[in-house]
This record gives C-alpha cells, sequence and structure tokens, in this order.
C-alpha cells in the first residue's frame, strides 16, 4: 500500500483589529454636602479618641501614684511634672480633663491631710525643784556643880614622883577639877621628901599647867596643886610628888 501523504499545514491568518481613538473622560468634582448636614465620623476617627482616652487614663495614674509618694514621705510642693501631666491631660478631652482634675484634688487634700496628722506636737514636762534642807544638831554637855559643893576630885600628871635630872625649867601639869573656879600649886625645895607640901603660895591660875624658870640645880623639890571655888577646896588625890634637878 502506498503511503499517504500529510495533510497541507494550515497557515494563521492574523488580521489586526483597527484601533479605537481613546476616550478622554473629563475629571469629575465630589458634590459638598449640604450645609448644615454633620459629616460622620470615619474608622479613623474613632481609633484616635480611643488612643486618646487611653492616654489620658495612663496620666491621670501617673498624676495619682506621683501624687500619694509626695503624701507618703511628707514632701512639700508637687512635682512640677505631676502639673505637666495634668495640663496635657486636660487638653485631650472635656471627660479626661474632669477625671484628672478630680484625681488632683483628692491627691491634694490627702497631702494636707497627713501633713497635718505628721506635724510634730511637744510637750513640755513639767519642771520639779526639790530643796533639802539638812539641820545639823550640836549637843554640848555641861558638867555643872551644885550649889554649895567643893571642887570634884582630880589628881596630879607630870612630871612624876622620882623623876631625876630635869633642867631648871619645869611644867607642872594636872587634871581638871569639876566645879573648879581656880588652881593653887605649892613647890618648895625638901631635901628629904615625905610626901608633904602644905605652903600653896603659887597662884591663882585658872588653867591645869604652869611653868617655873630658874630652878636649883641639883635640888630636890615637892609639888601639890588645890582647886578652889566659892564653897572650899579639894587638894590632889595623891601625896605630894617630887623631881629633882641636875
Amino acid at each position: 500500500v502506498p503511503p499517504v501523504p500529510p495533510p497541507p499545514e494550515e497557515v494563521a491568518t492574523v488580521v489586526a483589529a483597527p484601533e479605537e481613538p481613546a476616550q478622554v473622560v473629563p475629571a469629575t468634582t465630589p458634590a459638598a454636602p449640604p450645609a448644615g448636614a454633620a459629616a460622620l465620623p470615619g474608622k479613623g476617627s474613632g481609633d484616635s479618641r480611643r488612643r486618646l482616652a487611653v492616654i489620658a487614663g495612663m496620666l491621670a495614674a501617673v498624676v495619682f501614684i506621683i501624687g500619694l509618694i509626695v503624701a507618703l514621705s511628707g514632701g512639700g510642693e508637687e512635682p512640677a511634672l505631676a502639673g505637666e501631666s495634668t495640663e496635657l491631660a486636660g487638653a485631650l478631652e472635656d471627660e479626661t480633663t474632669t477625671s484628672t482634675s478630680s484625681t488632683s484634688t483628692s491627691t491634694t487634700t490627702t497631702t494636707l491631710a497627713q501633713q497635718a496628722t505628721a506635724a510634730p506636737t511637744t510637750t513640755r514636762a513639767p519642771t520639779t525643784t526639790t530643796t533639802t534642807t539638812t539641820t545639823t544638831t550640836t549637843t554640848t554637855t555641861t558638867t555643872t556643880t551644885a550649889p554649895g559643893t567643893a571642887p570634884g576630885a582630880f589628881d596630879k600628871s607630870s612630871p612624876t614622883s622620882g623623876t631625876d635630872r630635869l633642867k631648871k625649867r619645869v611644867t607642872l601639869t594636872w587634871q581638871a577639877s569639876a566645879g573648879a573656879t581656880e588652881y593653887w600649886v605649892c613647890l618648895q625645895v625638901d631635901a628629904t621628901p615625905d610626901g608633904t607640901c602644905s605652903s600653896f603660895s603659887q597662884g591663882p591660875f585658872t588653867g591645869t599647867s604652869v611653868t617655873f624658870n630658874g630652878l636649883s640645880r641639883r635640888s630636890t623639890y615637892e609639888w601639890q596643886v588645890r582647886a578652889d571655888n566659892a564653897t572650899g577646896s579639894t587638894v590632889a588625890s595623891s601625896a605630894a610628888w617630887w623631881f629633882s634637878t641636875r
């Protein structure tokens, strides 16, 4: 069988469409709304208002916290930041301004009340004066002798009997006699002392001692004392004492 020849290829014919002239459309100016008609708020305007309200609320909270800190620390004037925040919040909206003003007013009132409470109170303690008086009592004991009584008993003190080799200056001493007004002394040379001395020619003396000068050297003396008052006399208890000079 002889081969079948392929069909003849079709030749595409492109017919260009006639070009149409470009049409010019005149620009249209949007019609202006009638007078007295309110413009409807768009979606963008509502979002801005909500953001402003949130910012105003945050500023009010900051103002309240600042006022609370000032009140607790007892400070004087509020920081300048609180005033600036209040002014900024007042510029946003009427509602936010009212809320912020109320918060500031309450904060100021709280601060003044706390300052009045924290004011220090000074209490002056009463002064007590105590006066101490010391009384000193002096007791004086006076020994008196009944009227009509002779002087009391007493005795001689020095030099004691038998004292030897004294100087020519000798001091005689004796005890006091109660009720005596004066004393008389007996002093005499006696080579052989016997305990008696009867010549009380030295006196009167008001004290209980007397000093004699210029006694004889290498001599023996006896001495005795007598106490007197208006009633009578009393001789020293012991017998006459003796001493010798060198």
